[in-house]
């Protein structure tokens, strides 16, 4: 839930934990957070599993305190501009769509940037 929950009165809070409760039944286990929220958690993860996970969290938050993110988008940045400087597609003048095709649209080398970004 949002911040608007806490315009919930106890009373709904509680009728919301027992309908959850009665629907779900033993498939999740619902408990509350150190902020008084209710976390709802799957009976099937196992503990082993979230212990690996929470350590890999860490592991995640620990790399990222020592990585310079600013650097990493100035070379980023800095590649991007030397390909599409670098790449000289020869168009004529005036300009019409039909005139290009469309391999010639993107470097080779941001194809992977630009049309699948989240494809890693």
């Amino acid at each position: 839930m949002s911040d608007s929950n806490e315009n919930l009165h106890d009373s709904t809070r509680k009728h919301i934990y027992r309908k959850l409760q009665s629907e779900l039944g033993d498939s999740v286990q619902i408990f509350p957070d150190n902020n008084g929220r209710l976390l709802i958690v799957s009976s099937n993860l196992s503990l082993q599993d979230v212990i690996l996970e929470n350590k890999r969290l860490h592991q995640e938050i620990e790399i990222s305190k020592t990585i310079d993110f600013n650097k990493i988008i100035d070379q980023a940045s800095s590649k991007i501009r030397s390909v599409i400087k670098s790449h000289s597609v020869s168009s004529p003048w005036p300009y019409h769509p039909s005139d290009v095709s469309s391999s010639d649209a993107i470097p080779k080398e941001l194809e992977r940037f630009f049309c699948r970004p989240f494809d890693w």
